[in-house]
């Protein structure tokens, strides 16, 4: 192993001279009474969880209906917990749901419309938070927790449609507005139970864009043998969004900035693909192309202090065919 190091055990599993071919996962190699404290305790939760629905024929083949819907998220520990005050469970996340929406086929059943406006409670959130403390020996540490840290709502609406142009033709469409704010959110900056609370309530919630939209083209045409060409392209929009809890932009709301960049920005994805069919149903093959115009978007990122930021892609452009075989 090359690099700098302290001391011989540098190159060992703990600095108590264990090394990696001392280590079992069935077995630890130190006694317990050579821990500080063992932690060792489970904790079950249960919810109940229920959906009201009531539904109304406008029409024929149109519905209006309103539900009301509850949800859980259930609560755990600290995967990497080493202190006593790290290594406590934290509650479920729950919410509740009310949605109104509106059902129809239209226009000689050739249009299909779905929309819907909705409002969404959350309470007991889960999120992460960097707890500092003081080792055994006197000296700094820090981990990543998690707890209950507040409430929050999202409103908003979805429409989508479906629309047969032609007996060849298809057309698809959706769009979609959201507003997600948090009601409540605390940081205790001073660990669990701590003195220092910073009111963070003014910050983003995490992958929560405001607008996505969506189209597609499809064009079906019939060959003389039976067989079948579908032409088909689709762009999908999707507004910017937080990625993190811990918004790095958040200067100016009592937050101290980020110096990195957690920040899903604003992307228009561009795919196409075109699929021969067998006359028989049973072959087909596809070329397919996927972001087309070869853009660059960040789809998730969480920064570590003024260290570093772990940050993931989305792929880039992409070519590429399938063949496919139907059994039945």
């Amino acid at each position: 192993m090359n690099g700098n190091c302290i001391d011989v055990n540098s190159q060992r599993v703990s600095r108590g001279g264990v090394t990696g071919a001392e280590v079992s996962q069935r077995r630890i190699p130190i006694p317990d009474s050579q821990f500080r404290f063992i932690a060792d305790e489970s904790t079950s939760w249960s919810e109940q969880t229920w959906r009201f629905v009531a539904d109304y024929a406008v029409q024929e083949d149109q519905k209006a209906y309103f539900s009301i819907a509850t949800g859980f998220l259930s609560g755990g520990y600290s995967e990497t917990c080493s202190q006593e005050q790290t290594c406590l469970s934290y509650d479920p996340e729950t919410n509740t749901n009310y949605e109104i929406g509106y059902k129809a086929d239209l226009l000689d059943r050739t249009l299909r419309l779905n929309a819907a406006v909705f409002y969404t409670e959350f309470e007991d959130l889960q999120r992460n938070q960097v707890f500092a403390f003081t080792n055994a020996d006197g000296s700094p540490g820090q981990e990543t927790i998690t707890l209950n840290a507040g409430k929050s709502n999202a409103k908003g609406a979805e429409v989508e449609a479906t629309w047969l142009a032609t007996e060849r033709l298809t057309l698809k469409g959706s769009v979609g507005y959201l507003d997600a704010e948090y009601d409540e959110f605390e940081f205790d900056s001073d660990g669990p139970g701590g003195r220092a609370a910073l009111d963070l309530t003014g910050l983003d919630i995490p992958f929560a864009p405001e607008m996505q939209a969506y189209g597609e083209i499809t064009y079906d045409m019939p060959l003389a043998s039976g067989a079948m060409i579908s032409w088909s392209a689709n762009v999908s929009y999707q507004d910017e969004a937080e990625t993190s809890p811990f918004d790095p932009n958040a200067a100016g709301r009592g937050v101290a900035r980020h110096p990195t960049y957690t920040q899903m920005e604003e992307r228009t994805l561009v795919n196409a693909n075109v699929t021969y069919t067998s006359a028989d149903d049973r072959y087909y093959i596809t070329a397919y192309g996927l972001n087309l115009t070869d853009e660059e978007y960040r789809v998730t990122a969480n920064s570590v202090g003024a260290l570093w930021n772990f940050t993931m892609y989305g792929p880039p452009m992409q070519w590429g065919v399938e063949l496919g075989v139907n059994l039945e």
